[in-house]
């Protein structure tokens, strides 16, 4: 794009390239332990498609990228201080950002993380998932939650040597979670959806995974890492219920089958969401 020499205003179109969605491969039903090998090895082609090894395809990916595609782009005075700070996010996946404690413990300024982090988020390493702001409370948490573009690469960049290693490890909620997300954002990428995708979480404590604004419609998600729906997956959406106007509500599981709970709250597959909410 920098060495064209004019823009081609009205006269191109650009198209984001995600990784494979999970459409895309088949859409198949997933067992929780498939759905956990999926998101190991992740959406990219070599491996989710072409059978290339894992670790021979990341440990090039990150090379390639970081010495070319980033010396490039910007002058990143350390590239092995860049690439610790993507590992530490990578273990930040589904947390609330936080610029000053990542700074701390990658010894380097604020500046420097807020820069850096911009540059992974505009190469489609990192996604920021802000918070919703509409005019349901003036009490919203500003900071935006981190996930990755690519559940594989974090996996590899934080060394989870299998799939079940990850499943039975304490970020696996997280991953399934950035899971989800993907999902409907590649689905929004792929069909030029003009819905907008956000969190929420107040100073009572309420929070919603997922909240995708499309005019005056609103669909709320929760995310759960079970096949088993219960009660409480359904707390927080149903405290949320009268906040939101015109709305849908999801609870995202490994279940194999849909269940309606009520007349606008469904358990669903996680393979189905995007379908459902974006349809």
């Amino acid at each position: 794009m920098a060495g064209l020499g004019e823009s081609l205003a009205g006269r191109a179109a650009i198209y984001h390239l995600q990784p494979f969605s999970h459409r895309e491969l088949g859409n198949q039903s997933l067992s929780l332990d498939r759905s956990f090998q999926r998101i190991f090895d992740g959406f990219y082609p070599d491996v989710a498609v072409h059978g290339v090894d894992r670790n021979r395809f990341f440990s090039s990916y990150v090379q390639t990228y970081l010495e070319r595609d980033i010396r490039l782009m910007t002058a990143v005075h350390d590239l092995k201080l860049f690439q610790s700070l993507i590992g530490l996010m990578a273990a930040r996946i589904g947390n609330l950002l936080n610029l000053n404690e990542l700074a701390k413990e990658a010894g380097i300024s604020a500046a420097t993380v807020r820069r850096w982090l911009t540059l992974l988020e505009a190469t489609g390493i990192v996604y920021l998932l802000r918070p919703y702001s509409g005019n349901v409370s003036k009490r919203i948490v500003k900071s935006p939650k981190l996930y990755f573009g690519d559940t594989g690469l974090a996996a590899w960049l934080l060394r989870y040597p299998t799939a079940e290693s990850l499943r039975h490890g304490p970020q696996s909620g997280a991953f399934f979670e950035n899971l989800v997300l993907l999902e409907c954002l590649k689905h929004k990428a792929n069909f030029a959806d003009v819905a907008e995708l956000f969190f929420y979480r107040d100073s009572n404590h309420n929070e919603i995974d997922l909240v995708v604004a499309s005019g005056a419609a609103t669909h709320l998600i929760e995310i759960k890492q079970t096949a088993t729906p219960k009660a409480a997956h359904f707390d927080a959406i149903r405290r949320m219920l009268p906040l939101f106007p015109h709305l849908q509500a999801y609870v995202a599981l490994s279940s194999p089958k849909a269940e309606q709970l009520a007349a606008n709250l469904t358990a669903l597959p996680w393979t189905q969401i995007a379908d459902r909410v974006f349809s």
